[in-house]
Formats: C-alpha cells, structure tokens, sequence
C-alpha cells in the first residue's frame, strides 16, 4: 500500500523525506515528526505524514485526503490516487 512504501522509504530517514517533499513542492504542515501536503488536483490534496521509530517504537506513516475528494473519486479510485505522486518522488530519489 501507499503507507507501506511511505514507512519502508523514509520511515528511517525523516531528513530525507523532508529534503525530497520540499524538492517536489509540496508545503509543509505541522502534524506528525513530518508532513507534507501535495496538491493533487483543483482544491484537493494529500497529506503524507511520517513518524520516525526508535528503539521502542516502529516508523509509521499515514496518508490524508481532502473531504472533498468524494466529489471527484470513488471509493476505487481513492484507493490508488495515495500512489500517483511517489511517481514524483521516486523520481526526486533517483536524483540523490
């Protein structure tokens, strides 16, 4: 899932995620050890947030969509929208 692959790349690496996010324009929000809020089409974003694990506690992400989102997507389709921008960001990684 989208949450997987967010956790698996950055759960680690929260300066990375930060570094990467900013270079793909997305803005900064305040929840989380990270977030970003990607604007993914007219008024409708997605929020990425990422906690960053210790010894005690596993990395965690999550992925937020605008409520408004109902009006555009299906339940299907919302499903994998959470996956288009690593698109953009698999290939900001690509230029580390």
């Amino acid at each position: 899932t989208s949450i997987n692959r967010l956790t698996k790349e950055f759960g680690g690496n929260v300066e990375k995620f930060k570094f990467v996010m900013e270079n793909i324009g997305a803005s900064k929000i305040n929840i989380g050890d990270s977030a970003y809020k990607i604007r993914f089409l007219n008024d409708t974003y997605i929020i990425y947030i990422l906690w960053s694990g210790d010894d005690e506690i596993e990395s965690a992400s999550n992925i937020l969509f605008d409520s408004n989102i109902k009006h555009y997507f299906n339940a299907e389709d919302i499903a994998v929208i959470g996956d288009i921008p690593f698109i953009r960001i698999y290939e900001e990684l690509d230029n580390l």
